[in-house]
């Protein structure tokens, strides 16, 4: 599998083969995102496959089409050196797409989404929502300590990823930028040692968003992105 760290160029990458992947399932999106990518057809880009994680797939055709401006964004206000690699992703899916005759859908009717950044009206609760990951060994402290540790995981990872756009908020992916700026919402559960371990490992496999916290060689809790689907952590026992 195509793995990324923190790069920009490897998490828009990634962004774009979770649409691709998402558009093979979703007509109605795929019209959409062929109605974006197109441009790209005639770009002489190298044929890129990305492996998508399925933990990035959004959840219905709205979160995918929020997700498909905030790319298309992220790929005008960036070098081409830095989204080469997304754009190359998006243009091997384009180029093989096979548009509908009479789709008539443009850009004018997607216009809301722009401004809104994420920020629609009526999103359903739990959308965006933050996942904190406690080690068991933590919940021994005291309540202040353990609400220090959540608030220390999730703004750690918000602060990761304000980094990585120049601390301009506006430019967070969408369901961070609603997380920050509307709901708030932050799941918690824990986990063994061993477990905990087992869930970074597969973050770091999947090239899922997070941010680690560790003390004494330790993991003391993993904050997980609002991007990352509800699934990753479905099976396991860490409640």
């Amino acid at each position: 599998m195509y793995t990324i760290q923190t790069k920009t160029l490897n998490k828009l990458s990634h962004q774009a083969a979770a649409l691709v992947a998402y558009a093979e399932t979703n007509s109605e999106f795929a019209n959409i995102l062929y109605t974006y990518t197109k441009q790209f057809i005639n770009l002489q880009k190298p044929t890129t496959v990305v492996t998508p994680s399925p933990y990035l797939f959004p959840i219905d055709t709205e979160t995918a089409a929020v997700r498909t401006w905030w790319l298309m964004q992220e790929i005008t206000l960036l070098k081409p050196k830095k989204t080469e690699e997304a754009q190359a992703v998006l243009a091997t899916w384009a180029k093989n797409y096979e548009a509908p005759k009479d789709l008539v859908l443009g850009i004018v009717g997607l216009a809301i989404i722009g401004p809104t950044l994420g920020l629609i009206k009526k999103r359903k609760k739990g959308k965006s929502q933050m996942k904190v990951i406690l080690n068991q060994h933590e919940l021994k402290q005291s309540q202040k300590y353990i609400l220090d540790l959540i608030l220390e995981a999730s703004t750690g990872l918000l602060g990761n990823e304000l980094a990585a756009v120049s601390g301009q908020a506006n430019r967070l992916d969408p369901e961070l930028a609603d997380w920050l700026f509307a709901e708030h919402d932050t799941a918690t559960s824990n986990a063994t040692d061993r477990e905990i371990q087992k869930i970074l490992t597969d973050l770091q496999a999947e090239s899922l968003p997070h941010f680690v916290i560790k003390r004494d060689n330790a993991i003391s809790a993993i904050a997980i992105a609002p991007s990352v689907s509800y699934e990753f952590l479905a099976n396991r026992d860490t409640e």
